[in-house]
């Protein structure tokens, strides 16, 4: 199961595409559970990158979840 893409959505950038990505991330994950979101995850990230691991999509999406949770605030 690979994200879907369309017309619409190939052509988001920046935040926009990470919000739309870290979704469908998350959509998966409680539809499947994390291990399968990740596996998946990965997969389609190494196609372009292939030095990043589960490892890696894991870290990375418990870093996302804390910075949308609203309650870390980087600018000092």
């Amino acid at each position: 199961m690979a994200t879907r893409t369309t017309k619409a959505t190939s052509k988001l950038a920046g935040t926009a595409k990470v919000l739309r990505e870290m979704r469908e991330f998350a959509r998966m994950e409680e539809e499947y559970g994390q291990d399968v979101a990740v596996s998946i995850t990965a997969k389609a990230i190494q196609r372009f990158n292939p030095e990043v691991t589960q490892a890696d999509v894991r870290g990375a999406a418990r870093v996302l979840r804390a910075l949308l949770s609203g309650d870390v605030s980087l600018a000092v």
